[in-house]
């Protein structure tokens, strides 16, 4: 892959990869993203866990992180709404945040998924600043309520384009974010 995107001048400075399951996992996901020269190794799930289980979690993502930034990659997570759930005053994504290391794991926020569980970006980015190099920025196509390729280009959806543009730029995204996710046809039916 990294040779075709040099012939065609592409750049990829991120992939998503399932999340592991122990350090020896991810050290074999690891030299599958260092063969393609990515800057920026992402994983995420949706998962439903316990506080005790996002807290396994990060301890687990911590030694994930050590591995990365050894093989010079920065390891990233890639939350969607589950992680947002209420777990007595906490979520799963606050005990990532603040169980993690901020120098062996980093976000990806995807902009939509926060909002559709009913937070606000902004907090985080100004909590958390330098922790999300990489934004996700998509809409929910007008009319949909969720579904299958019920995404669409931020700003011709549900969601105000100005709003979601703002708000990346006070995140001080990398140069490698925002991923915009491309629109796709509803299912049929």
């Amino acid at each position: 892959m990294a040779s075709v995107r040099c012939v065609s001048g592409l750049s990829a400075p991120s992939g998503y990869f399932e999340p592991p399951k122990t350090l020896d996992d991810f050290k074999k996901t690891l030299d599958h993203a260092h063969g393609y020269g990515l800057h920026y190794l992402v994983v995420g799930d949706n998962p439903v866990l316990t506080a005790d289980e996002w807290k396994k979690r990060a301890e687990l993502y911590n030694e994930c992180g050590k591995a990365s930034l050894a093989a010079g990659i920065q390891y990233c997570y890639h939350a969607h709404f589950h992680e947002f759930a209420d777990l007595n005053g906490t979520c799963g994504y606050d005990i990532l945040l603040t169980r993690c290391d901020p120098k062996l794991l980093k976000m990806e926020m995807d902009i939509f998924w926060v909002e559709y569980a009913g937070k606000d970006p902004l907090p985080y980015w100004k909590r958390y600043p330098g922790r999300f190099p990489l934004l996700h920025i998509k809409d929910l196509r007008k009319g949909v309520t969720m579904a299958p390729f019920a995404f669409s280009v931020s700003g011709i959806g549900d969601k105000p384009e100005a709003m979601t543009l703002s708000g990346a730029m006070s995140a001080k995204a990398a140069t490698a974010g925002p991923a915009i996710s491309k629109p796709r046809r509803a299912a049929p039916g």
